[in-house]
């Protein structure tokens, strides 16, 4: 298993295109969920991506919360942006890819505040990360 700084280091050269490709590879593969933990860019100093799944009730009703409620906490965690793709196989599935490292990520799982906003905003199961599994040439 790799240490994390080890990880970053590895990934540093991943283009938010790249991990666009790899979001919606992971949806339409019907990936099981894991982090990504990794360098966007060298203008983007010490940003990190993390990718994240969850299954949702409503997807209009869980965007408007993942606006409003939400937004404020995961900016109080860390999180700086966000893009968000729904599952072409399974469309109670949505993926994020967050401009967020593993640390704020803790945090944010963990505020006893958060439950709430997920429950209202009808998740259907827990929001989880992928793992970085490696990258490759082509």
């Amino acid at each position: 298993m790799h240490d994390t700084s080890e990880l970053a280091q590895r990934t540093a050269g991943l283009s938010r295109r790249s991990l666009t490709k790899l979001a919606i590879a992971l949806g339409a593969g019907g990936a099981a969920t894991t982090l990504i933990s990794a360098g966007v860019s060298a203008q983007s100093g010490s940003q990190r991506m993390l990718l994240a799944t969850t299954t949702v009730e409503d997807f209009d009703k869980w965007v408007k919360a993942f606006e409003g409620k939400s937004l404020p906490k995961r900016k109080q965690h860390g999180s700086t942006g966000a893009t968000v793709f729904r599952d072409p196989m399974d469309k109670a599935r949505v993926w994020v890819m967050f401009e967020w490292d593993e640390k704020g990520w803790q945090a944010f799982v963990s505020d006893p505040e958060v439950p709430p906003i997920m429950k209202e905003a009808g998740h259907t199961s827990k929001a989880v990360s992928a793992t970085f599994a490696g990258r490759f040439s082509a």
